[in-house]
């Protein structure tokens, strides 16, 4: 199964691998939007004060939706997917401070992903989501800026693009 993200061509999801995704949540809508995915059962595990679930609106009767309030709720529900496609929204405030958790959490991750294609997803990095996405088998960055927001610069009427700029 090869998915591939219909906001970003070239961008692929494989199952068999361990995925990190930063970016907007719209990344995650549209990754289980995706035409492929609707054949496939998919789980979202996210924290409980979580503004993922509003961008999942639109595709949640097609994915399972799990709120988590522990670290201890993360780990049973992620050891207990059984879904083709695991999306885990990185949640530092329910681990940040125990190494031992994140450690857990990375491997447990890695073994799900050889039955699964799974996605730790997070809008913004920190240090606790570098240490899990550094194992990793790809790790994307999707960056949603206006091309007339890049570098602080305004793009001439009619341009498009940074070039000649």
């Amino acid at each position: 199964m090869i998915m591939h993200l219909p906001l970003c061509p070239g961008v692929t999801f494989e199952a068999g691998r361990l995925h990190t995704l930063l970016g907007p949540p719209d990344c995650v809508a549209a990754l289980l939007a995706d035409k492929t995915t609707a054949r496939f059962p998919a789980v979202c595990i996210c924290s409980e004060g979580s503004a993922l679930p509003e961008c999942l609106d639109p595709v949640v009767h097609r994915c399972r939706l799990r709120r988590v309030r522990s670290a201890r709720e993360l780990l049973r529900e992620l050891a207990s997917a059984r879904e083709a496609i695991v999306v885990v929204e990185h949640a530092p405030a329910l681990y940040d401070e125990d190494g031992a958790v994140r450690r857990s959490l990375g491997h447990q991750l890695r073994a799900r992903s050889a039955f699964a294609m799974v996605v730790l997803y997070a809008e913004t990095p920190d240090p606790a989501f570098v240490a899990i996405a550094g194992g990793a088998d790809r790790s994307f960055v999707l960056v949603c800026a206006g091309p007339s927001q890049a570098f602080g610069r305004r793009l001439p009427p009619g341009q498009r693009t940074l070039m000649g700029t």
